[in-house]
């Protein structure tokens, strides 16, 4: 077998598709296939079970991708570090985060690196929820990932950097929006416009509800939060978002942000397959990141 054998393996199994896999890779289907074929022949055991959705792993398979998935993560690294130290490398910042967390408080620690190294290349994957960012470190498409720390990250290394707190946005004109703090028992009639499922942010506040006796039932699902803001301040419904996006979805003066009594703030921070491997690049900016969080000048 040959580490492109593995690459491909390792990307069928994050997206559960072979074509899918096979768009992510620029490859044909059967190309993916063939890899696949040819792993499975040579250790004479299926990888996959095929179903109507994509693909499963195996027992066989799972085995296999715990000891693949973090290797080649760390594979990479270590070529792009040699890569550096012959000077072929002017270095590299990978980062999966949101959208807003890309434009908002992360903005000034990335371009604070990239003034003091004006030959670096910055790429950010954006992802609505915090497996898909932590898809993008295990397909290599990003070194850090920054996520809520609300569920177990099996594979990863964290590290909590803040707390957030969560507030309800609401419709200027809603009955809730003259309140300076609402208490959760007060929100079993929202016209809750979810993340869906997938979100770190949804499961955090139905948990914390559904100890005060509320059960949230959305009224539609919107992936992404700029929509849902968006279809707030459209009067459609309410949602919940963290506190470091409050002010700028009430810059319009359509929507408020109201503190939520008894909600628990939602733990913030960094992963990654091995801090201690991080390339050059990654490990300034987390100092840099670090500073600021200190204000550091």
């Amino acid at each position: 077998m040959t580490l492109e054998d593995l690459r491909v393996f390792a990307a069928v199994c994050d997206l559960e598709s072979m074509s899918e896999a096979a768009r992510r890779l620029g490859r044909t289907q059967a190309a993916v296939a063939q890899h696949i074929r040819k792993l499975e022949r040579e250790l004479n055991s299926p990888l996959f079970s095929r179903n109507s959705r994509g693909v499963s792993l195996t027992a066989s398979g799972r085995v296999l991708f715990e000891g693949v998935s973090g290797a080649l993560g760390n594979l990479e690294t270590a070529l792009r570090e040699v890569q550096r130290l012959e000077g072929r490398d002017s270095g590299r910042l990978s980062l999966a985060t949101s959208a807003m967390a890309a434009t908002g408080f992360l903005r000034g620690s990335i371009l604070r690196l990239r003034r003091s190294r004006p030959s670096l290349e910055v790429n950010i994957e954006v992802g609505n929820t915090a497996e898909d960012r932590l898809a993008a470190i295990r397909l290599r498409r990003a070194d850090l990932a920054f996520i809520p720390l609300t569920d177990p990250t099996p594979g990863f290394e964290v590290k909590h950097v803040m707390d957030t707190e969560l507030k309800l946005l609401v419709h200027c004109e809603d009955k809730l929006a003259k309140r300076k703090r609402v208490r959760a028992s007060e929100l079993s009639g929202l016209t809750y416009i979810s993340p869906g499922p997938a979100s770190a942010t949804h499961r955090h506040v139905s948990r914390a509800l559904t100890k005060a006796g509320v059960v949230l039932q959305a009224s539609e699902i919107v992936e992404d939060p700029a929509v849902a803001i968006l279809m707030v301040e459209l009067g459609r419904g309410q949602t919940f978002i963290p506190a470091l996006q409050a002010a700028s979805a009430e810059r319009s003066g359509l929507a408020r942000a109201i503190p939520v009594q008894s909600l628990a703030p939602i733990p913030l921070g960094w992963a990654a397959r091995s801090f201690g491997l991080l390339p050059e690049a990654a490990r300034e900016f987390l100092a840099v990141f670090a500073e600021r969080r200190a204000g550091v000048p």
